[in-house]
């Protein structure tokens, strides 16, 4: 953290005479924006890497033998349809 625009940001909120405290409010929010969307594109980036692999993982361990296993996830909707998958389960 640069020391000299910490500095500035601990005087403006020692300055504020708000009765709400706003400018440490204003600040507070803008943070939890920040790191709130980066960890949601974070998930945008990874979410389909996790999800294909733990669905994979899913179809070979407990219903191996389903011919969708190939072609997921567009399987589940199209082709043999996730419906069949009863019949194939372990």
């Amino acid at each position: 953290v640069d020391p000299e625009l910490a500095q500035s940001k601990l005087d403006l909120f020692r300055n504020d005479n708000s009765s709400d405290l706003s400018a440490f409010k204003n600040e507070l929010l803008n943070t939890k924006l920040t790191g709130y969307s980066s960890i949601a594109f974070l998930l945008f980036l990874l979410g389909p890497i996790v999800g294909s692999t733990c669905l994979a993982a899913l179809a070979a361990g407990w219903f191996p033998e389903w011919p969708g296993i190939d072609n997921l996830p567009y399987s589940l909707l199209f082709g043999p349809g996730f419906w069949t998958i009863p019949g194939y389960w372990i």
